[in-house]
């Protein structure tokens, strides 16, 4: 394989990446708006955290906490469940309340009301697409110099 595919095809991949990444803030978008706009709006108490390990020399690091949450929706039924969005740490104390929107149609899912769940995942991946985009296309630019090589 030559310099120049080498590059190229280093620069295709980031960039196809980037794009998976760009399409991940798509769906995150999507069904934030979506709860925000056509959910219910209510108050909830954080009873627990479900965590989820990961495998390390400090497996603690590495944890992620999602906050489980209990509200009474609309319909005066007690639901328990959990936010998608889950953090390296715990941000909220247990017993706290926060603001959630619910789906009516599916009153398990649910986002917390807080910049973090709405938009802290979107701007990463936003980010992270940027740079992906920028560096692909810096080598694709890259393989240019081996133009007229073999």
């Amino acid at each position: 394989m030559t310099n120049k595919a080498k590059y190229l095809a280093a620069g295709c991949g980031l960039i196809t990446l980037a794009c998976v990444l760009i399409y991940g803030c798509y769906y995150i978008y999507n069904y934030s708006t979506y709860l925000y706009f056509n959910g219910i709006k209510t108050t909830g108490v954080v009873i627990d955290y479900q965590t989820y390990k990961r495998i390390s020399i400090e497996p603690k690091d590495l944890d992620t906490y999602y906050p489980v949450v209990e509200y009474t929706s609309d319909r005066g039924v007690e639901i328990t469940a959990t936010n998608k969005t889950g953090s390296s740490e715990q941000p909220y104390s247990i017993d706290s309340k926060v603001e959630i929107y619910y789906n009516p149609f599916n009153p398990r899912e649910l986002i917390i009301y807080s910049f973090v769940d709405l938009f802290l995942a979107i701007i990463g991946l936003s980010f992270g697409a940027v740079v992906l985009i920028t560096i692909g296309g810096i080598l694709m630019g890259g393989s240019r110099k081996y133009k007229n090589q073999h």
